[in-house]
């Protein structure tokens, strides 16, 4: 059987930083926010086809996005081929703020 690629499965806090983020970035201007809205999809494009980064916080997976200071806390469910995105983490918060 072929690999296939992994499904994006954001859970509802990662879909309000997402949003939070978008809204924040758009006071700036609709070209930062479309950039981080680019940087992110790419992102996720990168996992859907190789989700195994080895850093790691606690059980969870870690992908920082490449222009702008967030990475995605993700976990893997091999068996439903799904990458359960956790947060969409600003990298100044607080890492106690981390899921456990």
């Amino acid at each position: 059987m072929p690999s296939m690629a992994f499904e994006i499965r954001l859970r509802e806090e990662a879909v309000i930083e997402i949003e939070e983020a978008l809204e924040y970035y758009l006071q700036i201007s609709p070209q930062t926010a479309f950039s981080f809205d680019e940087d992110l999809d790419n992102s996720f494009l990168t996992l859907k086809q190789n989700p195994y980064f080895e850093e790691r916080i606690n059980d969870y997976r870690v992908l920082p996005l490449h222009k702008f200071p967030y990475i995605i806390i993700f976990s893997v469910i091999e068996e439903d081929n799904i990458i359960d995105i956790l947060s969409i983490f600003h990298t100044s918060q607080d890492p106690d703020k981390y899921p456990q």
